[in-house]
């Protein structure tokens, strides 16, 4: 237990590879983070006997789940959660999706796990998909990713197409896999493209370029 003076003011809790404090916090989450209303950090990196996380502050902005290797289950309310980093999290297979409102970055590389990622809030502004090779579905949802500006999605040979909805995204940048088939508004910009260079090299002969 933390006195109550310091729960209420702490605002960045560091915890990484704290593997016997992973085992105490599978039975006591509500006691120690329901002490610390101004939480705003929390970094969980290499806890490994950590499985679950059922209980966080609501307050939390940035979290670090890095390395949790057994963590299968996310499932705490994080309305006000801007930054959520879990690469090599490989038996992950639940992510709280619907309750992220502030989200702007979501990396989940080598959750090997995941299967749907589903869902995911308008605020989101990158999004890091590599080694999910479970991965088969990728649903924005009712709502467009209006935001979003990077999306690096490789090595993920279950998924088969993106979806269309990120055509509406002109300011959107993709590194994939050329596995993956490409979207209508890359045939048009590599068209857009072959034109300029054609129009470019026939200004050339011209001797007008």
């Amino acid at each position: 237990m933390l006195p109550t003076e310091l729960g209420s003011c702490m605002r960045v809790l560091a915890l990484k590879g704290c593997d016997g404090l992973s085992e105490w916090l599978a039975t006591n989450q509500a006691a120690l983070f329901g002490e610390l209303s101004s939480l705003e950090i929390l970094d969980l990196q290499e806890c490994t006997s950590l499985e679950t996380l059922s209980f966080l502050p609501t307050t939390l902005q940035q979290l670090w789940l890095n390395g949790c290797s057994r963590l299968q289950t996310v499932n705490a309310s994080l309305p006000k959660l801007q930054k959520l980093e879990a690469q090599g999290c490989r038996n992950l297979r639940t992510l709280p999706t619907g309750d992220l409102y502030s989200l702007q970055k979501l990396d989940l590389s080598f959750c090997m796990s995941l299967k749907t990622l589903s869902f995911l809030p308008t605020s989101l502004e990158e999004l890091i998909l590599i080694g999910c090779i479970e991965l088969e579905v990728l649903d924005l949802g009712s709502g467009n990713l209006t935001n979003l500006k990077r999306l690096d999605i490789r090595l993920c040979p279950g998924l088969r197409s993106l979806p269309q909805e990120l055509e509406t995204l002109p300011a959107l940048s993709i590194d994939r896999d050329e596995t993956l088939p490409p979207l209508r508004m890359d045939r048009r910009r590599g068209l857009r493209s072959r034109i300029k260079s054609w129009v470019r090299r026939k200004m050339l002969a011209l001797g007008r370029f």
